[in-house]
């Protein structure tokens, strides 16, 4: 009985350790997560697609199992806003006899601490030998669900091939999985996952845990209870590109080999860990000691959960440059209105509309801020930056001309700008605003 028991155990293991998805290295396992801690391109589940805040392009491939014939590959594209996300993605499994081609489009929004996704799948088999030749081709949708009740947790559902729950006969080629997550952030950088998968062979667990080391560097590794797997990842991100390189292990089928690389339109950075600061979400939010935004220091701000350092230094600067910030100066530095929001918790003191008017018009300094003795007034500083940004130039390389543009004259100015690391239209498109408002 006891090694009947083993064997039926083992063949469950093998058979579900087998179904394969392509994915990003970073997600461990090639099941659909419910929930993750980042999104730069890897997004199984639709609803994580508004975080992604920037356009970006990815691509993977991996060897299942070290088997020589066997090959993965997928290729995404995604643009998100803060607010909503689109991601379209095509993937490929199998050898030259047996091929499956998985198309997908997917949709996200984000009305508030809830998020919800919808897409659609079209799935081709295609099985071609010397005597044997089939292809089929089948629709179908998935919809998911985050929860995000505090900062220190999410709670994630995740069902795909909604079709098949109806149409009994799909269930061969199109199984109905479904998936349930739970992401814990004990401290700021490190969050805990859990996800279990309903899938044809039955339920399969993954547990893992992910470190940011740096803001440019993540560590993962993780455990697939039911089929025994063991893997792990590392993702390293320099600007514009994201390496990441992630080794799966099975005891019977072998190791996996995946590597991705992608591309996005904006510098990315990684939430810093930071042992000493307790989330603060796991205590009220009134007892959170604010601080003055427009007064406070740079140190202030680095210690502000999820407000990454290019943003502190891009708010501190600002200051300096422009004048006093208000909600309005955040998006502008790079931060999405559910970001602002969010900030509310922890910072007051963010200059109104009327009183940046009267700042402007009087010429006048403000605690934090910095006046230049020489160079482009404040009035034309602030005007000189808003027409950037509108522009679509980067708000760090607005905030540097604003800067040089408050110390210089017109001559250094457009010096300046010749070295700037940007292409020849942009640095042209540079010189006419300054032309046109300087």
């Amino acid at each position: 009985m006891i090694r009947i028991t083993l064997i039926v155990f083992i063949a469950n293991a093998l058979m579900t350790s087998f179904e394969y998805r392509e994915s990003n290295p970073t997600a461990l396992f090639p099941y659909y997560y419910a929930v993750d801690d980042c999104s730069y391109g890897n997004v199984s589940n639709p609803a994580y697609l508004p975080f992604l805040r920037h356009s970006y392009i990815a691509t993977t491939y991996s060897q299942p199992y070290a088997i020589g014939d066997l090959n993965a590959s997928s290729m995404r594209l995604g643009h998100g806003t803060g607010r909503a996300g689109y991601q379209a993605s095509w993937s490929r499994f199998g050898i030259d006899e047996y091929r499956e081609d998985i198309l997908e489009a997917n949709v996200g929004y984000s009305p508030g601490w809830w998020l919800a996704g919808v897409g659609a799948t079209w799935y081709r088999l295609c099985v071609k030998t010397e005597n044997y030749s089939f292809s089929h081709s089948l629709l179908d949708f998935r919809a998911s669900l985050i929860l995000i009740p505090f900062q220190w947790l999410t709670l994630g559902f995740h069902q795909e091939n909604i079709n098949s729950l109806i149409d009994d006969q799909r269930a061969d080629m199109l199984y109905p999985c479904s998936s349930f997550g739970i992401l814990l952030k004990p401290v700021q950088g490190i969050s805990l996952l859990w996800n279990s998968n309903r899938m044809y062979y039955g339920y399969v667990n993954s547990f893992s845990i992910s470190i940011n080391l740096l803001q440019s560097l993540n560590l993962r590794t993780g455990y697939s209870r039911e089929t025994s797997t063991y893997a792990a990842s590392f993702m390293f991100i320099y600007r514009l590109i994201t390496v990441s390189y992630g080794l799966r292990h099975h005891p019977f089928l072998g190791s996996t080999h995946c590597l991705g690389v992608s591309l996005s339109t904006r510098a990315l950075s990684l939430e810093r860990i930071a042992y000493r600061t307790r989330l603060p979400a796991w205590r009220s939010s009134d007892r959170i000691k604010k601080i003055n935004i427009n007064a406070c220091s740079l140190d202030d701000l680095k210690r502000i959960p999820s407000l990454s350092d290019v943003i502190a230094h891009r708010i501190i600067k600002y200051r300096n440059v422009i004048g006093p910030v208000s909600r309005k100066t955040l998006v502008q530095v790079g931060l999405s209105s559910k970001e602002v929001r969010s900030l509310k918790r922890y910072v007051f003191g963010f200059a109104s509309d009327s009183a940046d008017k009267q700042y402007q018009q009087k010429g006048g300094s403000h605690r934090g801020t910095k006046k230049f003795r020489r160079g482009v007034s404040l009035k034309k500083r602030r005007e000189l930056f808003r027409r950037l940004i509108a522009s679509g130039i980067r708000a760090s390389i607005a905030l540097s001309i604003c800067e040089h543009a408050g110390k210089a004259n017109r001559t250094s100015l457009y010096r300046f700008i010749e070295k700037l690391p940007e292409n020849s239209d942009n640095k042209r498109l540079i010189r006419r605003i300054c032309s046109d408002t300087l």
